[in-house]
């Protein structure tokens, strides 16, 4: 799925909005945004909005700020937005089900994810009493106290989530992979960054069955054209994905192993495979 909202924004703030996802194996969901801003110095972020509180996998780099006495202290908070928020390095995060019985056999469910792209921006979490619905330096309460899980009416609404901020660039790339699995399972299935001249995407490790996923690493999603390769390791059994190709032509598609690892070229020839008609 492909949306865009480039135009439909304000013109002041940037020129591109791109967003792809991708569903696969009924477990896993890519989702790699593409922002062009007018200028470096804004600040972009990524938000996952969570009904319970995010487990953060990895080391806490900041920690929580609610109040302080020192204006040193106030005026960097007020600079990084990091009320009721701690930074973490992992770029991981788990969150189980608010509703118990989902899950194969009712035994609950459990949503991980994972931040790939971009590679230096930063991973936080916010939320909790007084800062469920916080938005530039103040917060906006439901009417009910916290937590709402006696309110009914309130039921679904998030009161925590995820944070992923970068800035310094005029153009950015947000690359997540979420996975869908029972509560009992302990951590998220390896997910690796792929990243070539030309494309990025992710190499999810399942059981049985991998996946390899490519977007065009183009700023404004244009259809790749020039040569593709990448590598790979084929331990278990490759679904390669490359989305974002030029549609309805065709691709020549070679491969050399080397001790379980792939090395893929794609390049456009007319005795090859055809792309589909959305350039998959």
């Amino acid at each position: 799925i492909t949306l865009t909202c480039t135009g439909t924004v304000q013109a002041q703030k940037g020129t591109v909005f791109q967003r792809e996802f991708v569903w696969v194996d009924k477990s896993y969901i890519v989702i790699f945004d593409r922002v062009t801003a007018l200028q470096s110095y804004y600040v972009k972020r990524w938000y996952l909005h969570t009904v319970l509180q995010p487990a953060m996998i990895g080391a806490q780099t900041s920690a929580v700020s609610t109040t302080t006495n020192s204006l040193d202290a106030r005026v960097e908070c007020q600079i990084a937005n990091c009320s009721g928020a701690s930074e973490w390095d992992g770029k991981e995060m788990s969150v189980l089900s608010s509703k118990s019985g989902w899950g194969v056999g009712g035994s609950g469910s459990k949503l991980f994810l994972r931040m790939l792209l971009p590679t230096d921006g930063k991973f936080r979490r916010r939320g909790g009493a007084g800062f469920e619905n916080w938005v530039g330096t103040q917060n906006y309460p439901y009417a009910g106290s916290f937590p709402l899980t006696s309110y009914p009416e309130y039921e679904g609404r998030g009161e925590w989530r995820i944070e992923e901020e970068t800035q310094g660039r005029l153009s950015d790339t947000f690359l997540n992979v979420l996975a869908i699995t029972n509560a009992s399972v302990s951590s998220m299935p390896n997910t690796v960054l792929v990243s070539t001249s030309n494309m990025s995407g992710v190499h999810i490790l399942g059981a049985s069955l991998s996946y390899l996923i490519l977007f065009s690493s183009d700023s404004s999603g244009a259809p790749v054209t020039s040569p593709v390769v990448y590598t790979v390791n084929i331990t278990i059994p490759v679904r390669h994905l490359l989305f974002n190709m030029v549609p309805n032509t065709a691709y020549l598609i070679s491969t050399r192993v080397i001790a379980e690892i792939m090395t893929v070229t794609v390049v456009q020839d007319n005795s090859g495979t055809i792309s589909s008609a959305a350039g998959v």
